[in-house]
């Protein structure tokens, strides 16, 4: 929850805390590597979105490995609000 408050918060100081140097992301089939990766996209995030609440479906942590499914609802910097999921 801390790194989801982070985002929507856009504390990018906490965001990149939350990842390791040699992280993984995967975002729309492509992968984004350590804090670098990271950077890129929290500032794809922020540059499409001008609002972002995250609705946890399903978190796994095992080991160093973390996912989450969740809803996302935003809003653009044009008003127009969108969701990622039908409750």
């Amino acid at each position: 929850m801390d790194l989801d408050n982070a985002i929507e918060n856009k504390d990018i100081y906490v965001i990149l805390s939350s990842f390791s140097d040699d992280c993984e992301i995967e975002l729309l089939g492509i992968m984004l590597t350590g804090k670098e990766g990271a950077r890129r996209w929290i500032n794809w995030l922020y540059k499409h979105l001008a609002e972002i609440k995250f609705f946890p479906v399903t978190l796994m942590v095992d080991g160093y490995t973390f996912f989450e499914e969740f809803i996302v609802k935003a809003k653009l910097h044009n008003g127009v609000e969108i969701q990622s999921k039908i409750n």
